[in-house]
């Protein structure tokens, strides 16, 4: 029964950073698989040896979060070997802790921000 309910923690956890991240960039972010952003990052790297122009940033970006992701599986790795399921509140906590901040902070700004699909498109006349 444990084994199922830190299966079922773990997807959550992995659905509500997905949420989290798409709900602030307004774009799919891809976050909780390593597959498709290895892939672009691949295509990437070959176009630029072949002389091609990249985004650095968006692959700078993808970079951290590939490391982020393996150093987190490490980290998650050992915690789980000392302390089990419960390993998994660590992430819960940086995760809820973010969504927090994120809510706290974003009351501050000047202008809220809009999700893209609900913003106006500029007409140039």
């Amino acid at each position: 029964m444990t084994d199922y309910l830190g299966q079922l923690a773990a997807a959550m956890a992995c659905g509500l950073q997905n949420a989290m991240v798409a709900t602030y960039s307004g774009a799919v972010i891809r976050t909780t698989h390593l597959t498709g952003l290895t892939s672009d990052m691949g295509a990437a790297i070959g176009n630029w040896l072949a002389g091609r122009s990249i985004n650095k940033a968006t692959l700078g970006f993808q970079a951290i979060i590939w490391y982020c992701f393996c150093g987190g599986g490490t980290v998650g790795a050992f915690l789980f070997a000392k302390v089990g399921y419960h390993a998994l509140f660590v992430p819960i906590t940086i995760v809820l802790s973010a969504a927090f901040f994120y809510n706290y902070a974003s009351e501050k700004l000047p202008e809220k921000r809009q999700p893209r699909r609900h913003r106006q498109k500029k007409r140039l006349s």
